[in-house]
């Protein structure tokens, strides 16, 4: 009796396929948003220095605070509202 070669079969191998995702933690701000006065505001998010937000909106740390009387600027919390000068 003959033997049998076994059959091999090629497949395509599946492809790795990315998905971006948040990392943990992350969080999605707004982009500013124009008040009554045409002045514009930003939702501080976790993580979130008035630095950041001064250069994101080409300010300065101090016309925010000054904007905001803020009393302590080290201290932000998510979900504050502040008004950027313009």
């Amino acid at each position: 009796m003959a033997q049998s070669t076994p059959l091999v079969v090629m497949t395509a191998t599946p492809r790795a396929t990315l998905v971006p995702t948040r990392a943990a933690g992350a969080t999605v701000t707004p982009a500013s948003l124009a008040n009554s006065s045409g002045q514009a505001t930003h939702t501080v998010a976790s993580g979130d220095s008035l630095w950041q937000i001064a250069t994101r909106y080409n300010t300065t740390v101090d016309a925010i605070v000054r904007a905001n009387r803020l009393v302590d600027p080290n201290v932000l919390a998510p979900g504050d509202r502040l008004v950027i000068p313009r």
